[in-house]
């Protein structure tokens, strides 16, 4: 895999709307097409909130070409204030605007402590880096995320109301031991303490 540059990402037409590269005003913070990655921005104003995940959705409409795929990174100046983006994968053929999960971890310094932040739309978020395939693949992305729709989207992952190992459940345990791994279990998969 290469990794694509300004003028290959520009033909590829893979990003609507293009944008050369540019610095956004109100943060200082360069978007659009650079020497060998694309710097994508927010649709919509957004609150990050410490220790927690916003989903937001970019501006940008994308149509990924069979022979390219994308990855997403942090921009290393939202990086350094503590904001992170969880460092996604977009495969060949995928199209639709691309969900974004942002993390805010705050970051403190002997003269600031920051708690909540505000982003608004248009600010720049993350830079995507488009790599060429050996070839063009033969099973495109065909999934459930396919003519993603502009706003953040929710993810579909099915999580059972009620998994427990081996199919046991409060009726078969027969043993506090038993019991006790069912809680244990149950809090676990669905993300309690």
């Amino acid at each position: 895999m290469s990794v694509l540059s300004h003028q290959s990402i520009k033909k590829a037409n893979i990003l609507s709307p293009f944008y050369e590269k540019a610095i956004h005003e109100v943060t200082n913070l360069s978007y659009g097409c650079g020497a060998a990655s694309y710097d994508i921005s927010l649709a919509e104003d957004i609150d990050l909130y410490e220790g927690l995940v916003t989903l937001a959705s970019a501006i940008e409409y994308f149509t990924m070409p069979g022979n390219v795929c994308g990855v997403v990174h942090d921009k290393s100046s939202l990086a350094r204030a503590g904001i992170l983006i969880q460092n996604t994968f977009i495969d060949p053929g995928w199209r639709g605007y691309l969900t974004l999960e942002i993390s805010y971890h705050q970051i403190t310094t002997s003269h600031r402590i920051t708690k909540n932040l505000e982003l608004v739309k248009g600010t720049p978020i993350a830079q995507i880096v488009f790599h060429y395939l050996d070839e063009h693949t033969n099973q495109p992305y065909s999934g459930q995320y396919q003519d993603q729709q502009p706003g953040a989207q929710p993810s579909n992952l099915q999580i059972p109301k009620q998994a427990v190992p081996h199919s046991l459940t409060t009726q078969e345990a027969k043993s506090p031991k038993e019991l006790n791994e069912l809680e244990r279990f149950g809090r676990v998969w669905l993300g309690r303490k």
